[in-house]
């Protein structure tokens, strides 16, 4: 029998996210808003917590109107979770956000209630997310 070997451990994914971040997906009727509102960090790495802003242009708003802006809730995305929020997750061949085709845009500040937001219940991949703002 072999001696005894250490194993390591598996590395934890980082989503490279904080909350306050802002994500844009460019699209040809303008870029979808998505805003990160909390990072859950667990043994198997950080998992985003987002929710897409209510906005509708053909180009990106400036920082002080990303600030006002509120969660997009009467939408189909909406319906994977009751309070419009869902968690971000990457898929079996490690897709993050990035690879999915969102850009960061801009970092603002959090909103009063976001550190204690409950985790959603449902959550979706990066790479399905984008697929399906761009089939709309």
């Amino acid at each position: 029998q072999p001696a005894r070997k250490r194993l390591r451990r598996p590395s934890q994914p980082h989503c490279g996210l904080a909350a306050g971040d802002v994500l844009a997906l460019d699209l040809p009727a303008g870029p979808v808003l998505l805003r990160v509102v909390r990072v859950r960090v667990h043994r198997k790495g950080e998992t985003p917590v987002i929710e897409e802003l209510d906005y509708s242009g053909a180009e990106l708003p400036p920082p002080q109107t990303l600030e006002r802006l509120g969660p997009k809730l009467k939408d189909w995305i909406g319906l994977m979770a009751t309070d419009a929020r869902f968690a971000a997750l990457m898929d079996a061949k490690n897709v993050g956000w990035e690879q999915a085709g969102f850009r960061k845009v801009a970092t603002i500040p959090e909103k009063a209630g976001d550190a204690e937001a409950p985790f959603p219940s449902s959550g979706i991949t990066w790479h399905y997310l984008a697929s399906r703002y761009r089939q709309r």
